[in-house]
């Protein structure tokens, strides 16, 4: 498992507890960031590395007349001012901060293949938001866990309320979502490895 991102020191539970109408308790966390240089440049560094790896990106912008930073902004990255982008993005980065709690403070296995292969920048990846495995070390499957998070952000200075509720009511939607988001991490997981592509 990869270093934990120092970003997530900047992740602190708040104390405050909800109560859902089922009775269940929500711890509320925070993300107090920092203006720390050195962290926010990592950050930077891992949120790309989701879009675009530093070792393809040469070889996807051949032929272009763009930068590496260009590519990244008018290609790869959700645009940061304009239409549907700001809101992409802040859906995007809060599904990867998600991502990375659930990897790195609970232990999960995260794939991220979910926005690499984003055919178009400015639109949000259908699907389940965040899938996680937890394997058992003993091999025996049924104690392995599945956790498939439903993530709802806003950005900063909208008024747009409940959220918490929208995450809920999409959580409910039906089993051949899962299905069909896990099938697709399949897929794109075989063609990284460059496995066969017929079962022996």
């Amino acid at each position: 498992m990869p270093d934990s991102p120092a970003y997530l020191e900047w992740l602190v539970d708040t104390g405050l507890r909800w109560t859902t109408f089922e009775g269940k308790t929500i711890e509320v966390w925070e993300l107090r960031h920092q203006m720390t240089e050195d962290t926010l440049k990592e950050w930077a560094t891992h949120l790309r590395s989701h879009y675009c790896d530093v070792d393809e990106i040469d070889v996807l912008r051949e032929g272009t007349s763009f930068s590496r930073a260009e590519y990244l902004e008018q290609i790869k990255l959700p645009d940061h001012q304009s239409g549907l982008g700001p809101s992409i993005r802040a859906g995007d980065f809060g599904e990867i901060l998600i991502a990375d709690y659930l990897e790195h403070k609970l232990a999960f296995w995260v794939p991220r293949t979910r926005y690499g292969n984003k055919a178009v920048r400015n639109e949000s990846v259908k699907g389940a938001d965040v899938i996680g495995f937890r394997f058992n070390n003993d091999g025996v499957e049924k104690a392995d866990t599945l956790a498939i998070y439903e993530v709802k952000t806003q950005l900063s200075g909208t008024t747009t309320t409940g959220r918490l509720q929208d995450a809920i009511d999409g959580s409910s939607k039906d089993e051949l979502r899962r299905a069909e988001s896990l099938n697709a991490i399949k897929q794109r997981l075989l063609r990284v490895v460059n496995l066969p592509t017929q079962a022996e």
